[in-house]
């Protein structure tokens, strides 16, 4: 009876470790971030987008490097000598990435597909406002 209680512990134990290794695997793969992301707050003229596949990294379609590495939470990799650091943010229902490093100038990405999930900027706002102070610019000297 000890001895049956003892194998089915080393049972319960060796299955725990498979599932707690198969868990991790699936945590770190890159096949979460795989797909292409656009960078937001830019006009669309100037968006970047960057894809990862299990062929590289890709910056607006032309690849820039063959590898890159992703722990669960930040993908890194080298491009023309320098490391690119990019940290997981967002939700699951707005997936996005911000870059890390460099950390100039600031970078946030967002999964294609989900931009519909980004708050829409006051630009009606913005251009009442920026015509307001252009005209004020011109009356206040008199």
């Amino acid at each position: 009876m000890k001895s049956l209680l003892a194998v089915l512990g080393l049972l319960l134990i060796g299955c725990s470790a498979v599932l707690i290794y198969m868990s991790y695997q699936e945590y770190t793969s890159p096949k979460k971030v795989y797909g292409a992301w656009l960078e937001t707050q830019v006009m669309d003229d100037r968006r970047e987008v960057i894809t990862f596949s299990k062929r590289g990294v890709y910056r607006n379609n032309h690849l820039i490097t063959t590898k890159f590495d992703f722990n669960g939470k930040q993908i890194q990799f080298k491009s023309g000598g320098q490391e690119n650091i990019y940290q997981i943010s967002g939700t699951a229902a707005s997936p996005q990435l911000k870059r890390i490093e460099p950390s100039q100038p600031t970078q946030v990405l967002i999964k294609k597909g989900y931009e519909h999930t980004l708050e829409k900027p006051d630009n009606a706002w913005r251009r009442v406002n920026t015509r307001s102070s252009f005209a004020e610019g011109f009356t206040s000297g008199d």
